[in-house]
């Protein structure tokens, strides 16, 4: 993972990138449907802006040492978004400065509190993932900012079987291959295991960190031209169904 400085640099630099977009919309585009069920594009920027005003929020608490999670916010409609963008990254980037150098608070974060050293990935992903959503709602559908997949695919091991609504078949199981980390999960014994051996009755899907990232987190199927499945087509298609996450 990034260090603390870079992935908070970084995670910055993908909210300007969106804002710089959300900027040069048209009212048409705001009613554009995004990869996200029943989210338009209006949605997705508000949920940005509300959501980075709550993580700052969680950032600010190190400070005092207060131990609970801001509670969930909602922007306004009548506040433009661009607007809300640009103020949510005023208070983050304060917030951000409660973690001194050498330092690990744990920051509590409205989904969990964690060490401020893990919570600011979550951060990157967020944005990043957040600002790809919008480019691909646009039409200009990219790859993943190379930090910002990387990060994701590092953290899949530990993220799928938190994201596990339900069991597969005992013995099923997925092998997710990326060039920065291979990860393994199988269905045995009344929970998601994680690492080897990969049974018989697997699929293995493989491709570059951004088409795992995307994969994992829903934004593309198993069928997208960026990714090489082997195993049962069926469990390859129905991996959200177990692991529906954001």
């Amino acid at each position: 993972m990034l260090e603390f400085d870079a992935a908070a640099r970084t995670a910055l630099e993908e909210v300007d990138s969106l804002h710089d977009r959300v900027g040069a919309l048209g009212e048409t585009d705001l009613t554009r449907p995004t990869r996200l069920e029943g989210w338009g594009v209006a949605t997705l920027v508000r949920h940005v802006a509300a959501a980075m005003w709550q993580q700052a929020e969680a950032f600010h608490r190190v400070r005092l040492g207060i131990p609970e999670a801001p509670t969930f916010a909602s922007v306004a409609d009548e506040l433009p978004l661009a607007e809300a963008l640009q103020i949510s990254r005023g208070h983050l980037v304060a917030g951000l400065t409660a973690v001194t150098p050498g330092t690990d608070p744990v920051v509590p974060l409205p989904f969990a509190s964690l060490p401020a050293s893990l919570a600011v990935q979550l951060l990157l992903i967020e944005y990043g993932f957040h600002r790809n959503d919008l480019l691909a709602a646009l039409g200009d559908e990219q790859p993943l900012r190379p930090e910002v997949a990387a990060v994701q695919v590092e953290l899949l091991p530990a993220f799928l079987p938190l994201a596990a609504t339900r069991l597969a078949d005992e013995g099923a199981g997925f092998r997710l291959v990326a060039p920065t980390t291979t990860t393994t999960v199988v269905s045995r014994d009344g929970s998601w295991q994680t690492g080897e051996p990969l049974p018989d009755l697997a699929c293995e899907i493989r491709g570059d960190d951004s088409s795992i990232a995307l994969f994992a987190l829903g934004r593309v199927g198993a069928d997208h031209p960026s990714l090489e499945v082997e195993g049962p087509a069926a469990l390859a298609k129905g991996f959200k169904d177990f692991f529906p996450g954001p």
